[in-house]
This record gives C-alpha cells, structure tokens and sequence, in this order.
C-alpha cells in the first residue's frame, strides 16, 4: 500500500504491484533480512519502504508520514548497505512530482544524473508488419532462447550509464520467470540463418488490458537498420491481437534512440523517475554529528562546538534559551546533546548547591572533553552517556529539561521531544533551542556553492529544518502554554562567520566524496573570505526557542 499510494501521488497512476514486489524479493542477488527495510507506525501499520539492489535503492515514504524524518533515515541505511555491498555510487531513483525526495536528495549531496520516462500509446487501429526478406519474427521459447537473449542484451547495453550486468540465471528471474511475463507475446527477430538478431521481451498486465515492453534490445552490429522498431510494431500487433488495449514501456534520457523509436511508434510520455547519484563515501561533517564517536575525525568536531560556541550573537541566544527555562534554586535540569557541557556550568549557578544539572550525550568523546575541564568538580553537575531517543531516566524526574541544537542531527526527533516531555514533572518546563543558516554571497561561483551546502544537508531534519516545526511537535507532544521566540542575526566577520558555518570542513569534505573538485573548493574558500573582508557576503542566521509547560 505504501508503494501505490506514494505511485498515485506522484504519478496519478498506478505502476506497481503486489506480485511485483514478490518477484524483486524472490530474486536470487537479493538477500530480504538485509536488502530490504520497512518502518512501523505506532499501530503497526508500514509507513515507509527500501530496497538496496546491485542497480540502486528505492524507497518510499507514504505521503501521510512525510516530514516525520522517515526518509532520513532510510536514507542513512540505504547508503551504508550500499557502502557494504561495494557500490562506487549512492544511486536512488524517486518520482520526478516527489518535491520531498527531491529536497531530501539534492540536500545530501545528490544530483540528477538522468532520468526513466513511462511511455504509453493506443492499440486501436495498430497496422499489420512487414518483416524484410531473409528474417523471421517469432515468439520466445524460454528454455531455447534464455542463453542467446541473455548475450544479446548484455551486448546491447554494455557500457550505458546505470547498466549493471547480470548473470544469466539473474536474466532469466528477473525478465522471464516475471509473473506476468507473456513468452507468446514476447518477440524474437531472427537471421536465416537462426542468429538472433534481437528481441522484445513481454508483459501482459490484467485486468489493465495493457501490454509492457520489459526489455527491447537488438545485437550492436545490428542497430540502426530499423530492427527495433520492427520489432516493437511487431509486439504491438500481437498486443492487439490479444484483446490488450494500450502499450507500456520504460526508457531511459540516456537513450535518445530509442526514445525517438518510440515517440515514431506513436508512444508518449505519462510519467517521470528521476536517477540520483552521488559519490560513495564518508557521511558528511554535519551527518557526522549523529555519532561523533564513530566518525573519521571526532576530536575536530569537539572543537568545531567550541568554536560555535565562542561566537558572540550565541552567547546571547543560549542566555535567552536559559531564562525560558524558568529555573529556580533547588530545581533539577536535564541538558539533552550537552556535548562538552558549555551551558551546564551556568545552569548549575542557577539552580544552586540545593539544585542538580544533569548533561546527557551519546558521545563519550564529548563527555571526557567535557570532564577535562572540571566540569564534575562542579558539585551539582552530573555526566550522563545516553541516547536522545531512549533517556535513561525515570519519568518525572526533572522540573526542567533542555535541547540546544541537538534535534536537527537526530533522524526521529519527535521520539526525543517524546522523551523529554516524559521525564519531566507535570508542571515543568521543556526548552528547544535550533537555528537555520543561509549564505549571501551572490558573487560565488553558484554550481560550487550548491555542492558544498548540498553536503550539510540529510534532509528536511538537518542543519535546523526541525526548528521551524517545533511549535506542532510541542503541541503533538501534549505540551501546553508553548510559546515560540525568535533571533535573527548577521555574521560577517570571517573568523567567526567560519567558526560558525564549518565551511572550510565542509568544504573539504565535498572534494573528498568527489562533489567538487579540490581546486574548486580551494578556490571558492579564498573567495568566500575576500568578499566577507570586503562586507559583500555574509550568513544569514535565525534562532528559535520553543518553550512549554507539561501538564498535569
């Protein structure tokens, strides 16, 4: 249900079938327990879908669970399968009409590489065929032909963009062991001599009345004489022949040939998928975040929150987010994603000797920094290694609990804001702080720019998406008196606006994964400074403080 209902949103139609996904499964490259992901709603019902396959990944969200984080993080499992399985490129494939796949992709460093047209015509009134002398056209005997088809096809796409060769057993699961392929439909184009020459292999589609065209291929030394179109008109008629009523198929931009074959045929386009690729590697700087402790350079993001918190516009920012807080002496307070602890030392003037702060973060790296400087010599203050989503503490224990730039890394950040709410005390206070950033600077190199902001994106979620949701959630969450508080700032001065933005990490790690090349980034960095020297660019930057109260 998730795959036709995301189908008749993006598409209007419906492309996929039950029987279809049972084929994909069956297939004997594809190993379900660990190819293959669904996500639960809170009834049981699956809301989203993925499947790694050797060509890509495709997954789907059901268009009543978008903006849950769902696409995150299927996305974020897709890529490490993939990594797993060797893949050299992060390839998905989503509906061209899927503006949410679309935002999600573009903002974790993929591009469109090409794109898969469904095409679609008529079969009333499909004319008879002339085959040329010397050739015959017949149906596919499976078990006579599956070797010579399986050579053919390999011949013919060899070397195409996208192309993954398959084994002959592969072939034949996935083309002539289909559940509905139709081998008396299907076509074979032979030589007098018996050599195949090329092929169409065939679906029937009931009670859709349609014929699909799953594989149309002709042997190189064969092309360009006519014999694909031969054959597809040849299909056609047997199509018709056989009560079907329309023609399907698929092709892909990278194949104008056959397009144009097509559109002569009379085909014309009903929809579009989108292929989007990316260099395989590391995740980003700022998917890094996620899990500092497993990333490739951790003790560098210790002190990119160091730097952050030096700027001087967020000193007055995390005061504001502190006051909204409400504390007072003898309170307890929680700090969810503490990090190396920089407001824990203020919380605990706050609430006094009599008072408790507790830090939590799934980094140990960022805990022992946070020892280092003394922080447990503070009487009131408590370390705490946990995760966001599964705090482990008991409900109520807290009359205040905070999150400073911690959702916007998590994939389910609703679970977190769930947790909170949990172990605070009916009539306590639960504060989340986020920001968004965007750069103004029009004199870039704009292909450049695009690349190496692509890269500090997953998705809607990150670099601070989930701040402008944060009323909604509160108010899901059962928290009431939610109030909302906004900062917008400038940051142009370039020691800080890069202690803030981490575009010189950003920037290299986008020439690491390929995105842009070295020089590229190089050189877009030097630019970037001369014009923050010559006050033509700057960060734009907004704040946002949701504060509520738990009820009773």
């Amino acid at each position: 249900m998730v795959l036709i209902a995301r189908q008749m949103t993006d598409l209007g139609v419906r492309h996929h079938k039950a029987e279809d996904l049972l084929d994909e499964w069956r297939a004997s490259d594809l190993d379900l327990a660990a190819d293959a992901r669904v996500v639960e709603s809170a009834d049981g019902g699956i809301v989203g879908y993925a499947l790694v396959r050797p060509p890509g990944v495709l997954a789907v969200v059901h268009p009543d669970h978008e903006g849950q984080g769902i696409g995150t993080r299927l996305l974020e499992w897709a890529e490490r399968r993939e990594l797993e399985h060797g893949h050299e490129r992060h390839r998905q494939w989503a509906a061209a009409g899927n503006a949410g796949a679309r935002a999600l992709l573009t903002g974790a460093g993929y591009e469109v590489a090409r794109s898969y047209w469904g095409m679609g015509c008529s079969l009333e009134g499909t004319p008879a065929v002339d085959v040329p002398g010397g050739m015959r056209v017949r149906a596919v005997d499976v078990d006579r032909d599956a070797a010579a088809l399986h050579a053919v096809d390999a011949a013919s796409f060899a070397g195409r963009p996208g192309y993954v060769a398959e084994s002959l057993r592969e072939f034949r699961e996935e083309h002539l062991e289909a559940h509905d392929f139709d081998a008396g439909l299907s076509r074979v184009l032979e030589a007098g001599d018996g050599r195949i020459l090329g092929f169409l292999l065939a679906r029937r589609e009931l009670p859709e009345a349609v014929g699909y065209v799953d594989v149309l291929a002709v042997a190189p030394d064969h092309q360009r004489r006519g014999l694909g179109t031969l054959l597809l008109v040849s299909a056609f008629a047997a199509f018709a022949a056989a009560g079907l009523r329309e023609a399907q198929l698929g092709v892909d931009s990278d194949n104008p040939r056959a397009l144009g074959v097509y559109e002569r045929a009379g085909m014309s386009v009903l929809f579009r998928y989108d292929v989007y690729e990316r260099p395989a590697g590391a995740p980003s700087r700022w998917r890094a975040y996620r899990d500092v402790d497993a990333a490739p350079d951790p003790d560098s993001l210790a002190g990119q929150l160091d730097g952050i918190a030096a700027v001087p516009f967020l000193a007055a920012e995390k005061q504001r987010s502190l006051e909204l807080l409400e504390l007072g002496a003898g309170d307890a307070v929680l700090d969810v994603g503490c990090g190396t602890g920089p407001e824990l030392r203020r919380l605990a003037e706050i609430v006094g000797p009599g008072g408790s702060v507790v830090g939590v973060d799934r980094s140990a790296l960022l805990l022992d920094a946070a020892r280092s400087r003394g922080l447990p010599s503070v009487g009131t203050v408590e370390l705490v290694q946990g995760d966001a989503g599964a705090l482990p503490f008991a409900g109520g224990e807290f009359d205040a609990c905070r999150a400073d730039r911690t959702l916007q890394h998590l994939a389910w950040p609703e679970v977190a804001l769930g947790e909170m709410v949990r172990v605070t005390r009916a009539g306590g206070r639960v504060v989340v702080t986020e920001s968004r950033w965007g750069l103004v600077a029009p004199s870039l190199d704009q292909r450049v720019t695009d690349s190496i902001l692509g890269l500090m994106a997953t998705g809607s979620e990150q670099a601070g998406w989930v701040g402008y949701r944060l009323a909604a959630m509160f108010e899901r969450a059962g928290l009431s008196e939610v109030r909302s508080v906004t900062g917008d700032h400038t940051v142009g001065e370039p020691d800080d606006f890069f202690r803030f933005t981490h575009l010189h990490g950003l920037a290299g790690d986008a020439a690491r994964a390929g995105v842009v090349g070295r020089a590229d980034a190089t050189a877009w960095l030097a630019s970037l400074r001369d014009l923050l020297e010559r006050g033509e660019a700057f960060a734009m930057v907004i704040v946002l403080h949701v504060a509520g109260v738990k009820p009773a």
